[in-house]
């Protein structure tokens, strides 16, 4: 179906005037009464659709069997139109559709399910087959009933539009899209237009490298709150723009945009111009934050506010060195909310017969952050199980993970770790959790600081308070090498954990070889503390939702998790988003959100909210 012809359509009534079309008899539908069969339901009407066989039973179930199914009646009609209206004759009501076999659309399936205005829901969509389907315009228009969608397991890779896909849909609230291989779509015109009930929209999923228009896409859709944008990178002769054409309401006040986009001048109204019946002064301010600053009050130096025509400004396609992966933009409340308390995950070390032989220990992370709880190597001890989850996302409830050992035949049951400490840097809770490290990391010849933790075959970890350095495992003056002093994180002392080993009162101690740079006993192998109050492992163990760059010479990305491929340098303060945490043979890097990797040593970054 070509765009003028859609067009024509809308400025007909269809969109703008929220009429609808005739049918093809030229008469409006009969409303029909709904039947529902006392037990089993029963056949009301049957028939052949091109090569699919149809029945409805009085339940109001279209059951479509499998076969092809014919082009859409006179452009805009479904072909099961017609059976639809069979049964309203006999006094059903058909608001079901349900795809019993591999039903195919035809390479025209425009409108093939078009002005089906009593259906309600479509079943087994798996089994819709549009993979020969070169357009799905107008593919559920006009159906103005239907409440709850997902399309997400459509083939559409020949499609090439998507006009008018869900238009005036009334009632839809619920609408999955997935990830759909839209490459070769040009246009999204029109496509979620006078979706009245629609709250929230993720549309990040779409490959728009082909798009080339947007007009009128959200048109009308005067309730929806959340739009996600994300990961959208259009060709360059393209840009968001015009997506409201026309509209002369809106609620949108979450908005998600990919550091790629390419966003028109006046494609996101203004907040404070009249088109929101929701803004009111007295709780906004008229203005759009960055998501990741919404707990900073209003008029903080560095806080991320917009206007809309800043935020359009921001994303016309010359601000990318501003901009990393994708950010969330709300509006700014007067009133600043309080951050939500994250909890804790409690690590509890116990023997079989669920005895304490460790102090506990506490992972501590922002909301939504992963963690990962391991188990530590305890003096006597082997380890046995885990009871609980050890992997999952920090929230605001507490959690906690138990770690059950087995005491050794020839250890001591009471546990290896117990005592006090001849040493002030060994007087706290213990832990050796933490990533190792490997050989095939980016080197010294990288234009950033070295990452000696990428340069090792074992753990790394750095010193975050004042330690010793000793000749043996028990710590005292006498064979104390030197000392450590505290540092800024960027700077902090870091060792290559070769492996542990006991002081003669049994507790635990890592030796190490320094891998400090500068540092006087570089290269020197002895043995440090392994509580986790004084020396922490030197990658992350959990994902940050982002980062800023502290290393003085910055930070590097790459392209693989092997820091291969160098893509970009970030500068010092540079604020990173981050996708996910990723184990890499023995270290951990950080995937951010516009897919390229960075390493993931805390002298590096550090995370921020």
């Amino acid at each position: 179906m070509n765009s003028k012809l859609t067009m024509g359509l809308l400025l007909t009534g269809l969109l703008i005037g929220g009429g609808q079309l005739l049918a093809p008899d030229a008469t409006t539908p009969a409303t029909a009464v709904v039947a529902h069969a006392a037990t089993k339901a029963a056949t009301v009407a049957s028939g052949t659709v091109g090569t699919s066989d149809w029945n409805v039973t009085d339940d109001g179930v279209l059951h479509v069997g499998a076969g092809d199914l014919p082009e859409a009646v006179k452009t805009v009609y479904s072909p099961l139109y017609d059976p639809v209206q069979e049964a309203a004759a006999q006094g059903v009501t058909v608001t079901k559709v349900v795809f019993e076999g591999t039903v195919r659309t035809a390479e025209q399936g425009s409108y093939t399910f078009g002005h089906l205005n009593t259906v309600e829901a479509y079943e087994n969509l798996e089994n819709l087959d549009t993979s020969r389907s070169t357009s799905l315009a107008g593919l559920f228009a006009a159906n103005e009933s239907l409440q709850k969608i997902d399309i997400s397991s459509l083939d559409v890779s020949q499609v090439t539009s998507l006009e008018m896909m869900f238009g005036t849909n009334y009632k839809l609230a619920s609408l999955k899209v997935g990830n759909l291989a839209t490459a070769k779509v040009t246009s999204l015109l029109a496509t979620f237009s006078n979706l009245y009930q629609l709250r929230e929209l993720d549309l990040s999923g779409l490959d728009v490298s082909g798009l080339e228009t947007t007009y009128m896409m959200l048109t009308n859709d005067y309730r929806l709150q959340k739009l996600n944008l994300g990961n959208w990178q259009l060709p360059a002769s393209s840009k968001i723009s015009s997506v409201f054409a026309l509209s002369k309401q809106y609620d949108l006040r979450e908005l998600t945009l990919s550091a790629d986009s390419q966003v028109a001048a006046g494609t996101f109204p203004d907040i404070a111009g009249g088109g929101y019946p929701s803004y009111d002064q007295t709780i906004y301010t008229g203005k759009w934050e960055n998501q990741e600053d919404q707990y900073l009050p209003v008029g903080t130096a560095g806080k991320r506010v917009y206007t809309s025509a800043e935020l359009n400004s921001l994303y016309d396609g010359t601000h990318q060195d501003e901009l990393s992966g994708n950010a969330t933009y709300i509006w700014e409340p007067l009133e600043t909310p309080e951050a939500p308390v994250v909890a804790p995950v409690t690590v509890h070390y116990v023997d079989q017969a669920g005895k304490s032989i460790h102090p506990d220990d506490e992972l501590t992370g922002e909301l939504g952050a992963d963690f990962t709880a391991k188990p530590i190597a305890i003096a006597g001890y082997t380890f046995e199980k885990a009871d609980g989850a050890t992997s999952g996302t920090f929230t605001t409830s507490a959690q906690s993970v138990t770690f059950v050992y087995r005491a050794n035949e020839s250890g001591n049951s009471s546990g290896g770790n117990a005592g006090g400490a001849t040493d002030s840097s060994d007087a706290s809770n213990s832990s050796s959790t933490g990533p190792t490290t490997d050989s095939s990391a980016n080197g010294s010849s990288d234009t950033q600081a070295s990452d000696a933790g990428d340069t090792v075959t074992n753990m790394s970890v750095s010193s975050v308070k004042k330690i010793g350095f000793y000749r043996s495992a028990t710590f005292t003056a006498k064979n104390r090498v030197r000392w450590f002093a505290k540092q800024p994180q960027q700077k902090r002392p870091q060792f290559v954990v070769l492996k542990t080993a006991e002081s003669k009162q049994g507790r635990l101690r890592y030796y190490v070889k320094d891998v400090t740079r500068g540092s006087k006993t570089y290269g020197q192998k002895g043995y440090i503390t392994t509580k986790s109050a004084y020396v922490r492992p030197t990658y992350a163990q959990s994902r940050p939702k982002a980062i800023t760059v502290i290393n003085d010479k910055g930070l590097n990305s790459y392209k693989t998790a092997s820091l291969k491929g160098k893509v970009r340098h970030y500068r010092k303060g540079q604020r990173l988003t981050v996708k996910k945490l990723v184990r890499h043979n023995l270290t951990t890097r950080y995937q951010l959100t516009n897919g390229q990797y960075v390493s993931a040593n805390l002298n590096f970054s550090q995370a921020v909210k």
